[in-house]
């Protein structure tokens, strides 16, 4: 399993627009142990490819496809994620 440093490169998972197609690149480091495990879990981890699905019309959740499933995730999650 490929974990990635807390080095924070790149934009964040949030500033994606919806249809685009990003790589994981790092974690944020207020992200935390508990969500940084569980985003491992469910595949999340660095070089993984996932495409944003839908944001909603608040802009406080989106939803992304990982690996050919799809998951809701927080603003507040997403702005931890670097991608590229």
């Amino acid at each position: 399993m490929n974990i990635c440093s807390l080095k924070m490169y790149g934009d964040t998972l949030f500033s994606q627009k919806v249809g685009s197609v990003s790589e994981v690149t790092s974690f944020g480091a207020a992200l935390g142990d508990k969500y940084l495990r569980r985003l491992l879990e469910i595949g999340l981890t660095c070089g993984t490819r996932l495409r944003v699905l839908k944001k909603s019309i608040r802009g406080k959740t989106l939803l992304i496809d990982v690996r050919g499933v799809a998951f809701s995730m927080e603003k507040e999650i997403a702005l931890q994620i670097y991608v590229k």
